[in-house]
C-alpha cells in the first residue's frame, strides 16, 4: 500500500502500541490488505519524534567510510581545539 498511497513506509496500531509517541504519523489510512478480512488502519511514517543520535551516527557511516583518513584528520583537528 505505500506505493499507492505515495509514502515510504505505513504501520498498523499494532506496531504503533508497541512504541508510543516515539514516531511522527501521517492522518490514517483505512486500506484492504491481502490475506486480511476487511480494512485495515494504517499510519505513514514521517520520522522520530525526537533525534535519534545513535541511528543518525550509525546512517552517516557509509558517507565518511570511503573518506576515513580524511574525516580523522578533520575529526581529531577539531578536538584538539575544543
Amino acid at each position: 500500500m505505500t506505493k499507492p498511497l505515495g509514502v515510504p513506509i505505513l504501520l498498523s496500531d499494532s506496531v504503533i502500541a508497541q512504541i508510543p509517541g516515539a514516531l511522527q504519523l501521517g492522518p490514517p489510512t483505512e486500506a484492504p490488505l491481502k490475506g486480511k478480512a476487511g480494512y485495515t488502519v494504517l499510519y505513514p511514517c514521517q520520522g522520530f519524534a525526537e533525534p535519534d543520535t545513535i541511528f543518525l551516527v550509525q546512517s552517516s557511516f557509509a558517507y565518511i567510510a570511503h573518506r576515513a583518513e580524511e574525516f580523522g584528520v578533520r575529526f581529531y583537528a577539531r578536538v584538539r581545539t575544543h
